[in-house]
């Protein structure tokens, strides 16, 4: 939000970056010395000390509490963490001096000062790294200095419509003369939705629209089919039961709701039965009737407390009630449970109405204007899906789940095509994650197209597809995107690189991904590629004896010329030692001159054993070197093509193993992060390796058997599972790495010490002090893992037991056509420290 002078209304809150637990250890591990580390501690390591130190809820705990512990908080010290930083002396007290110090300066995500005078009667101004205006105090000194803080955060969802009607303007399918707030009005507000449209309700209860508002995680399909809401209020009931929580081993709240929905009579048979009279039914009867038994939302919770009949809390009392559910403030609940029992009329009536209204909510729950909120928006976004082609919707929830939302800002006429613009930069997890996803839900993704291609991805109607965009393309940066859309249509790849500036690996990565497809529609993917390998493989027109390095290199010297081949090499070892008109031969070339030449020819030949040295002339030398030599000659003339043949096929197989490794699918995995074609795992032998389809495990853990210790304790054994997969991303903070599987795609959830033992990149130095990566993190993208766990809701827990056959993770490094393993690893490659 850049503002120049004149504009100054609208001012963004600075904030001030300090150093956090892990950017001190980086920092800590860049500045340390000892006599072992005098460069400091390389990168590696440092990544392994950070990967220990856990994040909660989006929070790291200090550096005290990783050593010490917290136990206000029942924290425990991080004993790994511990352990790996008192291996170098000194660098925990750098760690402490260096965490909280201000390193940065940023602007506030959300956090806005509107003026209507100048700013400077209150605050000052600075500008942010990014070049935009900012407060020069922070939120809580400019709040005391005067000014007051507006919070303007989009969601992802206002990000998904907002492109959505982008897109249909774009393509002229809603007039592209509205604003955005025009065409909210006429198709989007709550007046003139058609909320009894029975396309809407349908497509909600089947879960054929992707990324309903709410509905698109497993609990919120599953709240959907199972209530199958057919108007706003039951849609805002279906928002407030899916977040109450049941008691184990007793029936959820939701299915409660649709028990006693489809027969009211339900709820009378089950209040007599708990032994309520007819007086205090009919005190219950205007909460429990209209929420079909399970009033849900914290106005219910409120007016049930505040009921003269029941608990008569006072307002100030029930919205404290409300507080300890909108808060989470668990520790108070027996508190509250108490007072509201003790305030009922009698024990069993209070027992009822807090088992069946209060216990429900105390975990969480919605108030009444946030659930209707939340379902027109909902409604909204089945609108969008099942009004227009949905398309349109698909490739706008694709575009914000894989981070392109932000790419929409770019201006490509403002980015010089010599150098890449310092802007946003993809994120390819992200991308490869949501494509996975949207695959899973039968959305076709086509590869991108070197002459349709947008910046992001772009629907095609035509085909109801959505076309990848060049922003996702690996290597390819901005100025090479701004070329190939400036200089379109391109008719081959030689009109391509007639126009378009770039290198070898940014090629050959275009034609990888699938670009190039469309001009030669003839042709297969992997033709394309070898018809590029051709033209860049230095192809020999014409043999001679100056291209005796080269076939001596390709072990193409037939056995009968292998003297000549020696002589050949004699020859250049030689003439690296000229002096003035003579070549010097020391005791190495003198050992092979005596052997066939006349020593006669030699000067100040002095041998001293390993002393030994000679001068010949050079004309002498070259004239015995010429003779030498024409069997080579003949032989390359009498079989000129053959050997041509023979040079062209070995130069272009060692470009196309240098650039062209893997199948297709590979390919594709490398340039795209995504598989157009078949999975590279897809003929894995599972019946052979154990794999199972993640999908069709129970979202509850299988167990697979129970047993009591001595102390009468019980121990739960689950049933182990493999999964097998390749890795499209991971997240260091939440120690978890997403996997895409034959199937679809699928969040692993590692225990911390366990993440950061397997995703370390392990390197060594050699004896000059240079570094060698000699393992890298089992978690990079592109890597085929199979893992042996437990499923758990919906994640992959990596777990096994002693007498779990398999091992906890496998990488498969090479698998053969028939999908058995020819290669794999298990364990991490050890290095001396």
């Amino acid at each position: 939000m850049r503002k120049e002078r004149g504009e100054l209304n609208v001012i963004q809150v600075c904030t001030f970056g300090t150093e956090g637990t892990r950017s001190a250890i980086a920092s800590a591990g860049r500045g340390y010395r000892s006599e072992k580390y005098p460069n400091g501690l390389d990168v590696e390591t440092v990544q392994y000390l950070s990967g220990l130190i856990p994040q909660e809820r989006g929070f790291l705990p200090s550096i005290h509490e990783v050593i010490y512990g917290n136990e206000e908080k029942g924290k425990k010290p991080i004993q790994a963490f511990i352990n790996e930083v008192n291996k170098y002396p000194g660098l925990l007290e750098i760690i402490e001096g260096i965490e909280g110090l201000i390193c940065r300066r940023g602007e506030h995500a959300s956090g806005i000062m509107l003026y209507n005078n100048s700013p400077f009667e209150t605050n000052a101004l600075m500008r942010s790294p990014n070049g935009d205006l900012t407060t020069q105090f922070e939120l809580h000194d400019s709040d005391q200095m005067g000014d007051t803080k507006f919070d303007t955060l989009v969601t992802e969802i206002c990000d998904k419509i907002t492109i959505c009607i982008n897109l249909l303007q774009q393509n002229n399918v809603i007039d592209n003369n509205l604003s955005l707030r025009e065409v909210y009005n006429k198709y989007l507000h709550p007046a003139v939705l058609d909320t009894t449209n029975k396309e809407l309700w349908n497509a909600l209860n089947n879960g054929s629209v992707l990324d309903v508002f709410q509905f698109s995680t497993g609990v919120g399909l599953d709240a959907a089919k199972t209530i199958k809401p057919q108007n706003p209020i039951q849609l805002t009931a279906a928002n407030c039961l899916m977040r109450l929580m049941g008691e184990k081993d007793k029936e959820r709240p939701i299915d409660r709701y649709c028990r006693i929905k489809n027969d009211i009579n339900e709820w009378y048979r089950e209040v007599k039965r708990k032994g309520l009279s007819e007086k205090e039914i009919k005190i219950l009867e205007p909460y429990y009737l209209p929420n079909f038994g399970v009033p849900a939302s914290q106005e219910d919770l409120m007016l049930v407390c505040m009921d003269k009949n029941i608990a008569h809390f006072t307002l100030s009392e029930a919205n404290a009630a409300r507080k300890v559910v909108s808060k989470k403030l668990i520790k108070k609940v027996p508190e509250l449970k108490e007072k509201f029992l003790n305030q009922c009329p009698n024990e069993n009536f209070g027992e009822y109405v807090w088992e069946t209204v209060m216990e429900p909510q105390m975990a969480y729950s919605f108030a009444k204007p946030h659930g209707l909120a939340y379902s027109f928006v909902g409604i909204q976004t089945l609108y969008l899906a099942t009004q227009f082609p949905s398309v349109y919707w698909n490739c706008a929830c694709l575009i914000v789940k894989a981070g392109g939302a932000d790419l929409l800002d770019i201006n490509l006429d403002e980015i010089n095509e010599d150098e890449d613009a310092k802007n946003k930069t993809a994120n390819y997890g992200k991308i490869s994650t949501a494509i996975g996803e949207s695959l899973s839900k039968n959305i076709k993704v086509l590869p991108p197209d070197i002459n349709k291609s947008q910046l992001i991805f772009y629907p095609d109607v035509k085909n109801n597809s959505i076309i990848y965009g060049l922003k996702g393309l690996n290597k390819i940066g901005d100025s090479i995107i701004i070329q190939i859309i400036k200089n379109r249509p391109f008719s081959s790849i030689k009109d391509f690189l007639n126009k378009v500036k770039v290198n070898k690996p940014q090629m050959i990565n275009l034609i990888k991904s699938g670009a190039f497809d469309s001009l030669y529609q003839s042709l297969s993917r992997e033709q394309i590629m070898k018809k590029y390998m051709e033209s860049i493989s230095d192809k020999k027109k014409r043999i001679t004896l100056q291209n005796m390095p080269m076939l001596i290199q390709k072990n193409m010297i037939p056995e009968e010329l292998d003297y000549e081949k020696r002589l050949f090499c004699f020859n250049k070892y030689l003439k690296k030692f000229k002096k003035d008109i003579y070549y010097k031969l020391d005791i190495t070339a003198f050992q092979f001159y005596e052997k066939k030449y006349n020593l006669d020819l030699l000067e100040n030949l002095q041998i001293n054993g390993i002393e030994t040295s000679a001068l010949i002339k050079q004309s002498v030398w070259d004239n015995i070197y010429k003779k030498g030599m024409n069997p080579v000659r003949d032989w390359i003339k009498k079989n000129q093509q053959s050997i041509l043949n023979k040079l062209n096929n070995k130069l272009l197989e060692e470009v196309e193993e240098k650039y062209t490794e893997g199948s297709i699918s590979k390919w594709e995995m490398d340039s795209l992060g995504f598989y157009y074609h078949d999975h590279e795992l897809k003929k894995l032998r599972n019946d052979l390796y154990g794999v199972v389809d993640y999908n069709l495990l129970s979202p509850e853990t299988e167990i697979d058997r129970e047993f009591k210790t001595k102390n009468g304790d019980t121990i739960t054994m689950f049933k182990i599972n493999r999964i097998a997969g390749t890795v499209i991303d991971k997240d260091k903070n939440k120690s978890q790495v997403i996997l895409l599987t034959t199937t679809g795609v699928v969040t692993v959830k590692i225990w911390k010490n366990q993440f950061a033992a397997w995703d370390r990149q392990i390197a060594e130095k050699d004896s000059n002090g240079d570094k060698h990566v000699i393992e890298k993190s089992w978690f990079t993208r592109g890597t085929k893992l199979i893992i042996t766990g437990i499923r758990r809701s919906d994640n992959f827990i990596p777990k096994k037991y002693k007498n779990t056959p398999w091992p906890l993770f496998e990488r498969i490094d090479k698998l053969d056509d028939n999908g058995f393993i020819l290669e794999s690893s298990t364990e991490r490659q050890e290095i001396q420290e």
